[in-house]
């Protein structure tokens, strides 16, 4: 008995130990030991830092796509119920490295919502080098913001007053996209008319594809929808008048 207790301590012992290095005794040849096969760290369930990118279409992928997804939703419900722009800004320094093409839209706009009537917070805010950081992630995420997240910036930067330079290729870009898939419905064309107008900004080529697709649409345009789109034309000088024959004209849905 005791002898068996003994012989499950020194096995159990030997699982435990670290690798020992083992001496030759004097005429004996040292044995051969051979290497362990290596484990990829990615195999351990915990190490999901470590999945490759070979396996992001794998049952691991999606449950990392899974959380990234939820940390960008939570990270975006904090964005709009933030109750001042500082306190946007400090959530976009906190996760700036996080934040997605719907984050950054949402922090642009509630900025945008708190500010806008009070231009003392509003220029603080245009100042702070966190905006500054908040609008370099506008302009790296652009070629993948959705058609409702350009609007929104679009919008954003007309409230705001504030249209750098570095934003205005990479934003009418992903605007001519959206043109080209027609991917764009009337509350957006309303925004970035406005928008367009209120920037003084006049990309011909492109208010006139909104003009030909927005005609389309004519008779899904809410008043406020008209208001804008009529409004910003008029201001850039852009003829306006299939505009208002195709609202006028197209009869109602049955």
């Amino acid at each position: 008995m005791r002898r068996d207790g003994l012989t499950r301590l020194l096995a159990l012992a030997c699982a435990l130990a670290p690798v020992v290095t083992l001496r030759a005794l004097p005429g004996l040849s040292p044995p051969t030991l051979t290497a362990p096969t290596p484990v990829r760290a990615a195999a351990h369930p915990h190490c999901l830092a470590a999945v490759e990118r070979q396996d992001l279409d794998s049952p691991i992928g999606a449950l990392v796509d899974a959380i990234s997804n939820s940390k960008s939703g939570a990270v975006n419900k904090m964005l709009t119920d933030a109750p001042s722009s500082k306190a946007v800004l400090e959530l976009v320094s906190a996760y700036v490295e996080r934040l997605n093409p719907v984050n950054v839209a949402t922090a642009l706009h509630r900025i945008a919502v708190l500010d806008k009537r009070n231009r003392v917070e509003r220029d603080s805010t245009i100042n702070d080098r966190r905006f500054d950081a908040l609008m370099e992630k506008v302009i790296e995420h652009c070629p993948n913001l959705t058609p409702r997240a350009t609007a929104d910036i679009f919008w954003s930067c007309a409230t705001l007053k504030h249209w750098p330079a570095l934003l205005l290729k990479p934003l009418l870009t992903r605007l001519a996209a959206h043109l080209e898939a027609e991917a764009l419905e009337p509350h957006h064309f309303s925004l970035i008319a406005w928008a367009l107008a209120t920037l003084e900004c006049k990309p011909v080529v492109l208010l006139e594809r909104i003009q030909t697709q927005a005609s389309t649409l004519a008779n899904s345009f809410s008043s406020q929808n008209c208001a804008n789109i009529l409004w910003g034309f008029a201001k850039l000088r852009q003829a306006k008048q299939c505009l208002i024959k195709s609202h006028f004209d197209t009869p109602p849905p049955p």
